[in-house]
């Protein structure tokens, strides 16, 4: 068995560190669609939502995501970002 170097360790714990950061993400952003924020907030103030990474963390538990809707938002996402960009 091949040992892995301290930079090949790095890179995949960044790697796992980025794909958890962004599945919080969209399990915020579906979960912000999904519900009202009495699910994750105290308050509902539209003065500070609360980021979609929070409410992706405090919902991950409470209800169950579909990887299909996770990737559509994704892909909704995406093309959004696509067309702010390039028109």
């Amino acid at each position: 068995m091949r040992r892995l170097s301290e930079a090949a360790r790095l890179e995949r714990m960044l790697l796992v560190l980025a794909f958890a950061y962004l599945l919080l993400l969209l399990i915020g952003l579906v979960a912000r669609s999904r519900f009202s924020p009495a699910h994750w907030s105290a308050t509902t103030s539209r003065k500070k939502p609360t980021s979609a990474l929070v409410i992706g963390r405090l919902m991950q538990h409470r209800t169950r995501f579909g990887f299909r809707e996770l990737l559509h938002t994704l892909a909704h996402l995406l093309s959004q970002i696509r067309k702010e960009n390039w028109g």
